[in-house]
């Protein structure tokens, strides 16, 4: 028996439709956002959870307004649940019904509560009618439903909190359902909207399109586009369908431009595990005045001014290709999180970049120029938890890209693909937290990683480093000095294994160094003259570097006594310890344990003036901190050891 609601769509939906033609500024009230929460059961965090929304939608093109009716399936997670709240901002509510009843509700400026006939216990399921009408919305577009008449369509664009501006529903990430679209539209339309498109009927004054969605889906990667477009198909190598809704005068370009999408899918698929969905597709308009593009599930929304036919943007159609994987499949629980979205996505387009092209050094220099433009010019924020103002500032995406290219230098290549794969497959169409993503590489990484997540994740800034160094003959081989001085300001000191590239005449090394203090000093011996020294050749830190000094020592006694931090440092199982005299006389080194007592004399006993080594073995002992003492001639110098085995 069909509601009172459901005739009404009916008769609304096959009325006559013979239409003669036809970045972002985030919602401010965040009721239901949990910033600083790393783990919360999302379903459980209000009082009932969306198993299903089923739109039912037609576009006007006459009058620019949507009409639609949104069927909303929902289970209570409280007992005696008997009131619930929608989210919807700007919608003309016309009547709700629940089983062909009619119920009473509260519209309030962003939300409204309807009363339900009776209260209802955990596991019941019902599913609530609304009819509504959306507005065109205002020029400065920031989200809803759009219709452009030049341009012959009508669009949707919601994150992050304006899905609730074109159809109701409880408008925040967490709350995935799966989801169906019903779109009418004008003869000779396309209607795109997200997942499978399961039937397509004609009619003599409309065409009606059935979407459905059977993945998780968030409501702001809910949407439908509609206008009289030209449809290409293709295949991904392995089979993916792709379907590209363009403008019929792009055509020709749109082919050129999104020719390598199959290839961008197969390279992600491969590298960060199976495409999430049954086929993918983008849809041209007008979005961000033709220069931007949102990745609607399975289905982006792309901008018209980004088809030319050179594909000069084809950065763009791979990171909204990412973002399938990132943001669509895994969803950050809360947008303090956007970054796990943003600058992965980015990142993954730096990936593609490494694999078929031969810019991506230039590509990561220009993401950290461009960022340390912003930060210098803007406020410095943490990658997580941005105010609303800078959730999609380039601290977001390029910061946030540049700190997985970091991870990947701590972790290894290995480690951390493994681990990206092992993140992906963990939470696939669930929610995602920065916590649960270092958790999961921390498993990868066999190691903890609270350092780098807190320094590049919840603190804001990055290390500016100074360093000098000097070398002096040490029989055949050289004693070299670095010397590493962070000199940031309103940034943390940073933790970061630095490699230093020593070049001469007759050698070219690179060391590793961790790098742990605002001031700090390395001494080691290379075998050949260090003509030039560079700090972090390959370029995996993001940071500013400046070569403040070298100094060559031809002085072959040294006027003080000095110890020098062991290297490498922390060590397995074996480090060099170096020490100078300025003269002969009793020397003793020795080794302490963290709790003070000897494990291991060194040296005891007489040594010339100069500059000297010894080889400590870790042999037998356990993974601790060390402390190595040197006392010569009434001078005693501490230093602090790391075994790790």
């Amino acid at each position: 028996m069909k509601t009172l609601i459901t005739a009404l769509f009916i008769a609304m939906l096959f009325q006559t439709a013979s239409a003669q033609r036809p970045v972002h500024v985030p919602f401010i009230d965040k009721q239901g956002y949990i910033p600083g929460v790393e783990s919360v059961e999302a379903d459980s965090s209000h009082d009932f959870d969306v198993l299903h929304y089923k739109l039912y939608l037609r576009p006007d093109f006459n009058v620019n307004l949507l009409y639609g009716i949104t069927s909303v399936t929902l289970t209570p997670e409280i007992v005696n649940f008997n009131i619930l709240t929608l989210h919807a901002q700007g919608l003309t509510i016309n009547s709700v019904e629940l089983e062909g009843l009619t119920l009473e509700y509260i519209q309030l400026e962003d939300e409204f509560l309807i009363y339900l006939p009776q209260s209802y216990s955990i596991d019941d399921t019902i599913t609530v009618d609304i009819a509504y009408t959306a507005p065109n919305a205002p020029d400065n577009f920031d989200g809803g439903v759009r219709f452009h008449t030049s341009f012959d369509l009508c669009y949707t664009f919601a994150e992050p909190y304006c899905a609730r501006k074109w159809y109701p529903c409880y408008d925040l990430p967490f709350d995935k359902a799966s989801s169906e679209e019903i779109i009418s539209v004008p003869p000779g339309y396309y209607a795109p909207g997200n997942g499978v498109n399961t039937s397509v009927i004609e009619y003599d004054d409309s065409t009606v399109y059935h979407w459905e969605e059977n993945h998780p889906i968030a409501t702001y990667l809910i949407s439908m586009a509609a206008s009289a477009y030209c449809l290409i198909t293709d295949e991904s190598p392995s089979g993916v369908p792709l379907y590209y809704y363009v403008y019929p005068q792009d055509s020709s370009d749109a082919v050129y431009d999104f020719a390598n999408t199959g290839d961008m899918l197969e390279f992600f698929s491969d590298t960060f595990g199976a495409y999430p969905f049954e086929l993918y597709g983008m849809a041209e308009a007008p979005i961000f005045n033709g220069w931007g593009a949102m990745e609607h599930q399975s289905i982006t929304t792309f901008g018209n001014g980004l088809i030319t036919g050179t594909r000069e943007f084809e950065d763009v159609v791979i990171h909204e290709l990412a973002h399938m994987w990132w943001g669509d499949a895994l969803t950050p629980l809360t947008f303090a999180d956007i970054w796990l979205n943003e600058g992965f996505a980015v990142y993954s387009n730096a990936l593609y970049v490494e694999a078929r092209y031969s810019f991506f050094d230039d590509f990561m220099i220009g993401l950290a120029e461009a960022y340390f433009e912003e930060d210098l010019t803007g406020t410095r924020i943490p990658v997580y938890d941005p105010p609303e103002s800078m959730m999609f500032s380039l601290t977001i995406y390029y910061k946030g890209a540049w700190v997985l290219h970091m991870l990947r230098y701590v972790m290894s290549d290995d480690a951390f693909f493994a681990g990206l794969q092992d993140y992906y497959s963990q939470y696939q169409y669930g929610n995602v937290t920065s916590v649960e993503f270092q958790a999961v590489m921390e498993g990868a990484y066999g190691g903890e990683l609270d350092w780098f997540f807190d320094e590049w994740i919840y603190q804001a800034g990055y290390p500016v480093y100074d360093y000098s160094y000097s070398y002096v003959e040490n029989g055949a081989d050289y004693l070299v000095d670095i010397q590493v001085e962070q000199i940031q300001n309103n940034a943390p000191v940073f933790e970061m294994p630095i490699e230093f590239r020593f070049q001469g005449t007759n050698g070219d090394t690179i060391l590793t160094l961790l790098n742990d203090q605002q001031s700090q000093s390395y001494q080691f011996n290379l075998p050949f003259l260090p003509e030039t020294c560079v700090l972090d050749p390959d370029n995996r830190i993001l940071k500013w570097d400046n070569v403040v000094g070298v100094e060559q020592k031809f002085a072959s006694q040294p006027h003080t006594i000095k110890l020098y931090q062991n290297y490498p440092n922390p060590f397995n199982s074996s480090t060099i310890i170096s020490f100078e005299l300025h003269d002969a006389g009793l020397v003793k080194l020795i080794v302490y344990n963290a709790l003070g007592k000897e494990v291991r004399t060194l040296v005891d006993g007489w040594y010339p003036s100069g500059y000297h080594q010894v080889v400590f073995d870790g042999k037998g002992l356990s993974s601790s901190s060390y402390f190595l003492n040197l006392e010569a001639d009434g001078f005693s110098k501490t230093k602090k050891m790391i075994l790790l085995k």
